[in-house]
């Protein structure tokens, strides 16, 4: 593979360089708002205003949110330890 960041490999993955390794990414793992809702069992409009409000881990790709499923899931995680 040459140094493009987020070439295709595969019908299922994505490649994404990191500067010390390269791992694959799974579309089922980036999520839209509607999706991070349903994940996180919240409203829409709750997740669409966490994440303007950077309270979750999010990036617009133009007019889109997009969120990683794992990130949402370190929330419960660093959230849990903060209250235990």
């Amino acid at each position: 593979m040459d140094d493009k960041k987020g070439e295709q490999s595969g019908k299922n993955s994505i490649i994404l360089e990191d500067s010390s390794k390269t791992r694959k990414m799974i579309p089922d793992d980036i999520l839209n708002i509607k999706e991070a809702a349903n994940f996180l069992r919240i409203p829409v409009s709750t997740i669409y205003k966490f994440a303007q409000e950077g309270k979750v881990p999010a990036i617009k790709v133009g007019k889109h949110w997009r969120f990683l499923k794992k990130d949402l899931q370190l929330l419960f995680v660093q959230k849990g330890k903060k209250h235990s």
